[in-house]
């Protein structure tokens, strides 16, 4: 039963039954309900949900419902209605004083207890009432494709799951060498990294330094089995089997690593460093403009990049940035759809999300991004930034990194300062700036690669363009 402003109404055996004012169509129940199980009065309208949904009579605002998805509870008010269906509460009528605008509701159902809302299955067409709903044993919260069966995980977000894709962390080097060489094919070989005035390489036999080295930054430690490296300003830092490694200048305690619990990443800005762990992020070294201190709202963060006085990460909320704002270079858009990836620079970001590139800080052509094809990867830096697309490597910003060398299938771009370096086909590549010869990649660098994919390193390989000649 529900009691309104001047009728009221009550379900029973026969359906939706209402009395009170004859004067208008509040209380003229229509005849097109079909097993009604909830209804309320209010001021100048009725609603009620039957098996069609919520149905709307009286007032011409409230019988125009928007669209609900399995409404489980309806409210009606003087001149406005509210419902609560599978993606939150949904109002409508009347917006006097804002009051069918909900603000700071959280709604999250997971009727499958798969991990993942009932609004995300409804926009990703899995079944909310089923946890598995490709059946492949793999609940759909942690199946990268829970409507393929045959695909559970993505490594590299390139869109083709493991099982059919060839390059899985999409380093070049084909799954089939990395297992025959002794590889892991699900962690990238190769990475190639630009500072201030020096540069850094992971190759086959580790990591090595070239540049400036004032402060022992180009005296890379040995390390064990190195997975991830990062350059910042004139420090450096890796991971390895004994967690982060950095080395370089450590005035600000930048290179002294706190305890941390099995890291994933590490960014290393100028005088501060990140990484991520169990725990989230965790932030060292100098906390100047609260740069070390990493904000409450980060939640599962999957990805972090330093600046030079400032961070960015992306977390459930999107793209979260902290420390330095002078150019508004932590200032996020709002626009954003789906981040996948961040790059923190100068006084500079970027971001990749689903409408390509954006950058935001300071106002110039380092922040200018021009139109791209399905960006794939994205790095700011000191004064300019450069993407990965389908056209290999676009550049922006000062004019010796704009001028982009000829490069064969590139798969990573990094900005320094003022010089970049990308990893290709033919290893480390750089350009722009070559102060202290921070841009002379050493001879030394060894690459194992497979160009034509036959699963025979170049080095050996009678044809590399020609899978048919080994």
């Amino acid at each position: 039963m529900s009691a309104g402003y001047i009728h009221s109404c009550a379900i029973d055996d026969n359906g939706v039954t209402c009395w009170g004012t004859q004067q208008d169509s509040r209380a003229v129940v229509p005849g097109t309900l079909v097993n009604p199980t909830q209804v309320s009065a209010g001021g100048l309208s009725t609603c009620a949900i039957d098996d069609n949904g919520v149905t709307c009579w009286g007032a011409a605002n409230i019988i125009a419902v928007p669209t609900l998805v399995n409404p489980t509870q309806v409210s009606v008010d003087f001149n406005h209605a509210c419902a609560q269906d599978d993606t939150g509460v949904v109002c409508w009528g009347s917006n006097d004083k804002g009051k069918r605008t909900p603000v700071g509701l959280s709604h999250v159902t997971d009727n499958d207890g798969d991990g993942l809302s009932d609004a995300d299955e409804l926009l990703l067409g899995t079944d909310k009432l089923v946890a598995d709903t490709d059946g492949d044993s793999v609940p759909d919260g942690s199946d990268y494709m829970p409507l393929d069966a045959g695909e559970t995980a993505d490594t590299d977000g390139d869109g083709i799951g493991n099982n059919a894709d060839a390059d899985d962390d999409n380093d070049g080097i084909p799954d089939a060498l990395e297992n025959e060489t002794g590889r892991n094919p699900l962690a990238v070989d190769y990475y190639v990294g630009a500072g201030n005035k020096f540069t850094c390489a992971m190759d086959s036999n580790g990591v090595s330094c070239w540049g400036a080295n004032q402060y022992g930054q180009r005296a890379a430690p040995a390390l064990s089995n190195p997975t991830k490296l990062s350059v910042g300003f004139e420090h450096a830092c890796a991971i390895d089997d004994t967690g982060v490694v950095c080395w370089g200048r450590d005035n600000a305690g930048q290179v002294t690593v706190p305890v941390l619990e099995n890291p994933t990443s590490v960014a290393a800005g100028k005088l501060h460093t990140c990484a991520t762990d169990d725990t989230g992020v965790v932030c060292w070294g100098s906390n100047g403009f609260k740069r070390s201190t990493v904000p409450a709202n980060l939640v599962n963060p999957t990805q972090i990049d330093a600046g030079t006085e400032h961070n960015c990460a992306i977390g459930d909320s999107g793209v979260v940035c902290w420390g330095r704002n002078h150019k508004k270079q932590r200032k996020v858009p709002t626009d954003l759809v789906n981040p996948t990836q961040v790059s923190s620079g100068y006084i500079h970001t970027c971001a990749i999300d689903d409408n390509g590139v954006t950058c935001w800080g300071q106002e110039d052509s380092r922040s200018a991004a021009p139109a791209l094809s399905n960006p794939t990867s994205i790095s700011a830096g000191g004064l300019s930034t450069c993407a990965i697309d389908d056209n290999g490597v676009t550049c922006w910003g000062a004019p010796n990194i704009v001028s982009v060398p000829n490069l064969s299938n590139p798969t990573q771009v990094n900005v320094g300062f003022n010089h970049a370096c990308a990893q290709d086909d033919t290893g480390a590549v750089c350009w722009g700036n070559n102060d202290k010869s921070k841009r002379t990649v050493p001879g030394t660098l060894e690459y194992v690669t497979d160009n034509d994919s036959d699963g025979v390193e170049d080095a050996v390989d009678s044809d590399r363009f020609d899978a048919a000649v080994q």
